[in-house]
């Protein structure tokens, strides 16, 4: 705890398990090779959620616009390749992208 102060919130909630204990379970966690749902079942009747090592990505990044035929999207939404696309084209195309929107802009 002297190395790695924690912060207590006063706003109340959950105190933060020990700093010993987190470690060993991430040690077991490596030695054993569990997910950390797999971590959180395993210590669910001891109350402890592991919450680390979580990365969350939203980011909408722009992408070329693919011209893709009727017919070609007929096949692709089937799960098929047209034929006629040779490897250099299929390695170019997202056959399995989607559209959205942000701030009502495709």
């Amino acid at each position: 705890d002297r190395v790695a102060p924690r912060v207590v919130s006063g706003k109340g909630g959950r105190p933060p398990f020990p700093i010993e204990t987190m470690v060993r379970i991430l040690v077991l966690k490596r030695l054993h090779n569990l997910s950390d749902g797999q971590v959180e079942f395993q210590l669910l009747g001891q109350g402890c959620l592991a919450r680390g090592g979580q990365i969350i990505d939203a980011t909408l990044a722009p992408a070329p616009k693919q011209y893709v035929s009727r017919d070609e999207r007929a096949l692709i939404d089937e799960g098929a390749i047209p034929a006629d696309w040779e490897p250099a084209k299929r390695r170019q195309k997202e056959t399995d992208a989607a559209w959205t929107k942000k701030h009502g802009k495709s």
